[in-house]
C-alpha cells in the first residue's frame, strides 16, 4: 500500500466520498489529493489517516503509526493544488537535490555560496521566477505539520 501524506487544510471545507459503501465526509484537501491520484488511472491500495483511522479508536491507532508508515511501499506527498509556477518550483527543487547529492558534505556544512559557486551549479540567478515559486511551494501548509517528519523518515520511498 501507499501512504498519502497531506495537510488537512480548512476543516470547514468538506466533500463527501463513498468508502466501503458508506458516505464519508473528508476535507477538501484530501478530496483534491484523491481526485489527482485517481486521474492516473491505476488502481492502488492507499492509506490516508482521515479515512483509515476510526475516531473511536484514534488513541490506539496512533500508536501503530510507526508500523503503518514503515511498512508502506511509498509515501505520496500532496502539498496542495499547484499554481501556474508549480512546475518551475519543482524543477528547481530537483536541480537543488541533484546538486546536493553530488556534493560531499561529509565534513559538515557545505561551503558558503559565492556568486562564482552559484553560477557553477547551473541554478538560475536569484532574480528569476523560479525562486519566488519555490518560496511559495515551501510555504504550503504541509511543511508546517510535525507529523510529516515521521511520515517521510519512516517511508521506504
Amino acid at each position: 500500500y501507499n501512504i498519502l501524506s497531506y495537510s488537512w487544510g480548512d476543516e470547514n471545507l468538506k466533500q463527501t466520498i463513498i468508502c466501503d459503501g458508506e458516505n464519508l465526509e473528508i476535507t477538501q484537501s484530501l478530496y483534491d489529493a484523491l481526485r489527482q491520484l485517481r486521474e492516473d488511472g491505476r488502481s492502488q491500495a492507499l492509506w490516508a489517516d482521515a479515512i483509515c483511522i476510526y475516531i473511536s479508536q484514534r488513541t490506539s491507532q496512533v500508536k501503530l503509526m510507526r508500523d503503518i508508515y514503515s511498512k508502506a511501499i511509498r509515501t505520496l506527498i500532496w502539498i496542495g493544488n499547484g499554481d501556474g509556477d508549480s512546475n518551475l518550483a519543482l524543477n528547481l527543487a530537483e536541480k537543488i537535490a541533484n546538486i546536493a547529492t553530488r556534493e560531499d558534505y561529509s565534513l559538515g556544512l557545505p561551503p558558503p555560496i559565492t556568486i562564482q559557486r552559484h553560477r557553477a551549479t547551473g541554478l538560475p540567478s536569484f532574480d528569476k521566477p523560479e525562486w519566488p515559486a519555490i518560496a511559495r511551494l515551501l510555504s504550503a501548509d504541509w511543511f508546517d505539520r510535525m507529523w510529516v517528519i515521521q511520515e517521510v523518515i519512516l517511508s521506504q520511498q
